[in-house]
């Protein structure tokens, strides 16, 4: 299992450790991010057989403003 976030220390903290589990920094909003944790994870693991892609939050505002859930999600799966 890959696990990611903006602070990947907070996300091991959070999830614990493991040999079958690798945490990694991730800022959907960020498509560099995006394609260096999916490089990892295929690293590591070979392939991706499962994406849950949960990064969220809310915004009251402009479309553009709406980078975390909807700009976000994009980056990470079309990777």
């Amino acid at each position: 299992m890959v696990a990611t976030g903006r602070n990947p220390e907070a996300v091991a903290e959070a999830v614990g450790t493991t040999d079958d589990l690798l945490t990694v920094k991730l800022d959907v909003t960020s498509l560099s991010d995006a394609e260096a944790a999916v490089h990892s994870a295929v690293e590591r693991f070979g392939r991706i057989d499962v994406l849950v892609n949960n990064a969220g939050n809310f915004n009251a505002g402009f479309f553009e403003e709406l980078a975390t859930t909807l700009v976000g999600p994009m980056n990470v799966e079309k990777r």
